[in-house]
């Protein structure tokens, strides 16, 4: 008996469950407007689910593209991955990141700070 079916979630997202097996880079193909607790939809070529971004990863996303204009980020590549180290109150809920894609040389998860002109990642 294949029980592939009974394995998909009934989520209408992507989920960080979905990562669990790494992380994964995805081009996205389009953005919608979406509700007022989740207001961008992102449309994903790899993906048949939209990933919903929350407030950090859409600052993020401002802040790395240098735009607030979420139609340019169309075409633009993004890898999400799924850290199990993130809690919320006692629970431990594994929440998505991203960070560049694979072209880039730095770790997902890793940090960056600025000196003297450049930035220098661990």
């Amino acid at each position: 008996m294949d029980i592939s079916a009974m394995l998909v979630g009934k989520s209408d997202q992507l989920d960080n469950v979905d990562l669990i097996s790494g992380p994964r880079d995805f081009t996205i193909t389009g953005v919608s407007g979406g509700s007022s607790e989740q207001p961008l939809n992102v449309a994903l070529a790899e993906y048949d689910r939209p990933w919903r971004p929350g407030l950090t990863m859409r600052r993020l996303m401002a802040a790395m593209w240098n735009t607030t204009d979420a139609s340019l980020y169309i075409g633009r590549r993004v890898r999400l991955y799924r850290d199990a180290d993130v809690s919320f109150g006692k629970d431990k809920t594994a929440a998505r990141g991203s960070a560049p894609p694979a072209t880039s040389t730095r770790r997902p998860g890793s940090r960056c700070r600025r000196r003297r002109g450049s930035s220098a990642c661990s």
